[in-house]
């Protein structure tokens, strides 16, 4: 794992992005509806629930591209409602997107380099940090290709490393697995635990459920717009509300420990 450094700030003990009574809602439809998450730094926090669930919406207001309605967003009790996402990713909240978000006239390296020094690095330590992450990631052969018709699992790979570039101290995955083989979402579960072992708080959305019971360390799931339950892996597993309410069959298969968790 590639030495990427937090961005400096307080330290991660008791470091927490926090979101309170997070209320949104498009043309009198309530995405989310008073929910409430937690994300500390030093961990892995899993964030799952059917489509529709508002996931998404979530991060998307956690990361600043959306505001809620109503609600308290918060670092380390500092009030950050207001800013702006760029605003928010100086302060150490990265992201990744379901679909790219790339520049596509861009080389895969150059996606990294531009990244970084947006957040203030000089050139040469750009693309010195853009060279270490894409070979943190496997992306060495794709450094010189252009964005645009990358495949799948490289895209969503580019898509990571253009969020650690940014030297994070939290990081929002949105479904970074989708299109990964069994190989590649193995090494992503580990880059998540050396993030986390780090002090970079990492939240992951994904519908690969192996990959986030077998990665986080607390787990919090939607329900139409709403918190259902949150805890432990072990804890959601066994909980009746994941398994006949919201995820279907792949959720009763974790609960009744007939899924590999392991990933």
């Amino acid at each position: 794992m590639v030495d990427i450094r937090p961005v400096p700030g307080v330290g991660h003990e008791g470091a927490r992005l926090l979101g309170r009574g997070i209320t949104r809602s498009y043309k009198g439809v309530k995405a989310l509806n008073d929910v409430n998450i937690e994300i500390p730094r030093g961990r892995v926090t899993g964030l799952i629930g059917a489509n529709g669930a508002g996931k998404s919406t979530l991060v998307n207001i956690l990361s600043g591209y959306d505001r809620p309605d109503d609600g308290v967003i918060s670092i380390d009790s500092e009030e950050i409602a207001r800013e702006s996402a760029q605003r928010r990713t100086r302060r150490g909240i990265a992201r990744t997107f379901q679909h790219g978000h790339l520049f596509p006239r861009l080389t895969v390296i150059e996606n990294v380099e531009v990244t970084a020094l947006a957040c203030g690095l000089s050139r040469a330590k750009a693309r010195s940090l853009a060279t270490d992450v894409l070979t943190e990631f496997q992306l060495e052969e794709w450094a010189l290709h252009e964005a645009d018709h990358l495949p799948h699992g490289v895209e969503r790979r580019l898509g990571v490393a253009r969020a650690l570039a940014t030297r994070p101290r939290w990081v929002l995955f949105d479904e970074p697995a989708a299109g990964l083989n069994e190989g590649e979402a193995q090494h992503f579960r580990e880059t998540m635990r050396a993030l986390a072992a780090r002090g970079i708080g990492v939240l992951l959305i994904d519908h690969n459920m192996p990959l986030v019971f077998g990665s986080c360390d607390h787990i919090f799931v939607l329900g139409a717009g709403r918190n259902v339950v949150d805890g432990t892996p072990d804890e959601i597993r066994h909980d009746e509300r994941l398994a006949t309410s919201y995820l279907g069959n792949a959720a009763r298969q974790i609960a009744e420990g007939g899924a590999d968790v392991t990933a």
